[in-house]
C-alpha cells in the first residue's frame, strides 16, 4: 500500500469498521487495475511493430525506386528530344 492508500484506508476504517474498509479499498484497487490494464491494451493497438516498420520502410523503397525509373525515362525521352532538335537546326 502506499501512503494515500494507507490514508483512505484510515478514513474509511473510521467510519465503516475495518472489514468495510478493506472491501472498499480491494475493489478500487482491482478496478483501477483493469483500468489501466484497458489503457495499456488500447495503447498497445496503436503502436507500431517491428514488422510494421519494416513493411513500411519496404514500401517507400519501392515507391522510391518507381520515381528513380521514371525519372530516367523522363532524361532518356529529354536528351534524345534535344539531340533530335540539334540534328534538324
Amino acid at each position: 500500500m502506499n501512503t494515500n492508500t494507507v490514508r483512505i484506508y484510515e478514513i474509511l476504517k473510521d467510519n465503516w469498521g475495518e472489514k468495510k474498509a478493506t472491501i472498499i479499498l480491494d475493489y478500487l484497487e482491482s478496478e483501477t487495475t483493469l483500468k489501466v490494464e484497458k489503457e495499456v491494451k488500447n495503447k498497445m493497438s496503436l503502436l507500431a511493430t517491428k514488422e510494421d516498420i519494416y513493411k513500411l520502410e519496404l514500401t517507400i523503397s519501392d515507391k522510391y525506386a518507381n520515381i528513380i525509373k521514371w525519372l530516367f525515362v523522363f532524361w532518356i525521352g529529354t536528351i534524345g528530344t534535344m539531340v533530335t532538335i540539334i540534328k534538324v537546326l
